[in-house]
């Protein structure tokens, strides 16, 4: 997972030089598996991550990793991971 991760975002970054530092991205389901690998990979970028998903303790624990790891790395990272309940597969899902 994590080398279609890397190929994503030299595709997307590396190839234009375009940061992605303090950009806003909106990922649909992006709590488990390769979607929240690819929070990780933009948020790791400086991204601020929106994550939209059905299974909200997954995504509520991805921001709470996310929190922790930025803590723990002292870093200056801009980046950041918010969740919001998001359900794609319903008309009402889709108007919130």
């Amino acid at each position: 997972m994590d080398c279609l991760v890397s190929t994503f975002l030299e595709i997307f970054a590396g190839s234009s030089n375009m940061s992605l530092a303090d950009k806003v991205v909106l990922l649909s389901g992006g709590a488990q598996g390769i979607g929240r690998e690819t929070a990780w990979a933009f948020l790791l970028e400086g991204a601020h991550v929106i994550v939209g998903d059905v299974v909200e303790s997954e995504g509520l624990k991805l921001v709470e990793e996310s929190k922790q790891h930025k803590e723990k790395e002292s870093s200056h990272q801009s980046g950041s991971i918010s969740f919001v309940l998001y359900d794609a597969r319903t008309k009402e899902g889709n108007q919130r």
